[in-house]
């Protein structure tokens, strides 16, 4: 007896549940007609809203620093550092005059000085600025609208040279971590204290009955060793290691839910560094600006 055939439908709600893109790739080519199902646009689409690109490694001045291995993105971080041109040589020249100000799913935010008056001594009157999907060398720079994010209000009790990353916690609710630094037994600051590392995790959470807010301590965790903060992405602080007589010097993320611990890359230190995500040259990835 023949067995019965699977419906499209089924197939591809069963394609979306798939953990990791890298099963999907795997599954498109079982047959011919998988990949029809997988190729198509709509349900990548979809694919791409309910699994959030991997984090394939951090980009700065420098150029891009992969994953390496045991991390699991690996592999296709070492496929998009082929790929992808992290020098912007696509960019109006001159390439070595754009500054890496952001990244976000796949897309890098750049800018530079534009020059007014045309010869010497001229001053930078206003910044030009560029999106560029470096995976596909392509970019735009059409007129774009920002807006700014105030600082949360009603934080007290951190010291002003505390390390403090923000990001959305779940649920609608902002949370906000300290890296701090001398923390005594009192959990007052203190010279004698100077080798003791704690994370504090506060949330801001909505007053029931009313629409005001307040912070509310959630958690302190003792660090083994000093990090800094490079930012957050997702449920993962990103951090960054000096490196002791334990730990090798790199990037690490941090699990906000679980407080896992993954190192992501090695590399010396890094001022403005920006965590880049992406799917690996794919039929799951495609470009992500058009080309002005």
């Amino acid at each position: 007896m023949d067995s019965p055939v699977i419906p499209d439908d089924l197939l591809l709600e069963i394609f979306l549940r798939l953990p990791t893109p890298a099963d999907l790739i795997r599954a498109s080519a079982a047959c011919v007609s998988f990949r029809r199902l997988v190729a198509d646009r709509s349900f990548l689409r979809c694919f791409r809203k309910l699994h959030a690109p991997p984090l394939l490694g951090f980009l700065d001045q420098r150029g891009f620093n992969p994953a390496i291995p045991p991390h699991p993105s690996a592999p296709a971080a070492s496929a998009v550092a082929l790929a992808a041109d992290f020098s912007f040589t696509f960019l109006p020249s001159p390439a070595s005059h754009w500054s890496v100000r952001d990244v976000r799913d796949g897309r890098v935010l750049l800018d530079r000085p534009r020059r007014y008056g045309g010869g010497e001594g001229g001053g930078a009157l206003f910044e030009e600025i560029v999106v560029c999907d470096p995976l596909y060398q392509q970019y735009h720079t059409r007129r774009m609208e920002f807006s700014i994010a105030e600082r949360p209000l009603g934080v007290r009790g951190f010291h002003s040279s505390a390390n403090m990353a923000i990001m959305e916690v779940g649920e609608g609710m902002t949370g906000i971590f300290v890296l701090l630094h001398g923390l005594n037994e009192h959990d007052t600051f203190s010279p004698s204290a100077h080798d003791r590392f704690c994370l504090r995790y506060t949330i801001q959470q909505r007053i029931s009955g009313g629409n005001s807010t307040q912070w509310q301590m959630a958690k302190a965790i003792s660090m083994a060793s000093p990090y800094s903060f490079i930012g957050s992405i997702g449920r993962h602080l990103l951090l960054y290691q000096c490196g002791t007589s334990s730990i090798k010097a790199g990037c690490f993320t941090l699990d906000v839910k679980t407080f896992k611990l993954e190192r992501v890359c090695a590399s010396g230190p890094m001022l403005k560094t920006h965590a880049y995500c992406n799917f690996p040259p794919s039929i799951l990835s495609s470009p992500t600006v058009s080309k002005w």
